[in-house]
């Protein structure tokens, strides 16, 4: 297995130095994984559970399966939010309506009236979450606890649970989560467009690091949507050791320019 330097690097930090900068980089590299795995297993996540818009009742005295019946249904109240407002939504309104989210960074008001009605029991996550393009305080607080899904809190949890201090430092990374929700839907507008409307605080994706996670993000969306599941800045570092990332070709470039999403 090919283990990619800038990894190897980390590791090296986390297990030299220890302590709070140790826990700090432990906890980029669990968010890195994490956001890889909400991203790749829930959004993404194809299981009849979350295909399935109701989990109908069991009638049984079978004790197993009465269980069964309520882990499913636990199940698919979860992930079925999350994978309508992605999966169904976001994914189809960035393929459909490419021009209105390259200008203005959400999908037209009647593709979001259409997708409300044909997805009636999950509004309130496809409202939430802006059809996927962003998210509200409540869309942001669900996702960060679908994280108790991933190794990250887990792993925190194993190695420092006497020493709360330094938990919270290794939670610190986690944080980048919610905020790189928040700027996604720049990440869908033209550059001209993303010029014009990115506020100072997310500036830095006009730097050639936000451009790479832009065209990254691009491959995902409209050649690749089983890789490059991270758009963290710099979280593909991290999972490059699953052989999970695409690069930018010249191929996806000129597929750029030819959606009008990148001008020289």
């Amino acid at each position: 297995m090919h283990v990619p330097r800038k990894l190897l690097a980390l590791v090296a930090v986390a297990l030299v130095l220890r302590g709070y900068v140790g826990a700090l980089v432990w906890g980029f590299i669990n968010i890195a994984v994490a956001e890889l795995v909400e991203h790749k297993y829930i959004f993404h996540g194809h299981w009849a559970v979350a295909k399935a818009e109701d989990v109908p009742f069991v009638y049984t005295r079978n004790p197993l399966l009465l269980v069964r019946y309520l882990v499913m249904k636990f199940l698919n109240a979860i992930f079925r939010p999350f994978y309508v407002q992605h999966w169904l939504a976001h994914h189809k309104h960035v393929r459909i309506d490419t021009k209105h989210i390259a200008q203005h960074g959400d999908s037209s008001a009647d593709l979001q009236a259409e997708t409300l009605s044909k997805y009636p029991f999950n509004q309130r996550a496809l409202l939430n979450t802006g059809m996927g393009m962003g998210s509200n305080l409540e869309g942001l607080v669900f996702q960060y606890l679908l994280l108790v899904f991933t190794p990250l809190p887990w792993f925190g949890l194993l190695f420092w649970h006497d020493d709360p201090w330094t938990l919270a430092v290794y939670l610190v990374p986690s944080l980048l989560l919610p905020i790189s929700t928040v700027y996604h839907r720049y990440l869908h507008m033209s550059n001209v467009s993303r010029q014009q409307k990115t506020p100072w605080y997310f500036r830095w994706l006009l730097t050639d690091a936000g451009e790479r996670v832009v065209k990254k993000h691009f491959v995902h969306h409209y050649m690749a949507p089983d890789r490059n599941w991270n758009f963290i800045i710099y979280a593909d570092a991290v999972t490059d050791i699953f052989g999970t990332n695409l690069p930018v070709d010249d191929r996806a470039i000129q597929y750029m320019k030819t959606l009008g999403l990148h001008t020289d």
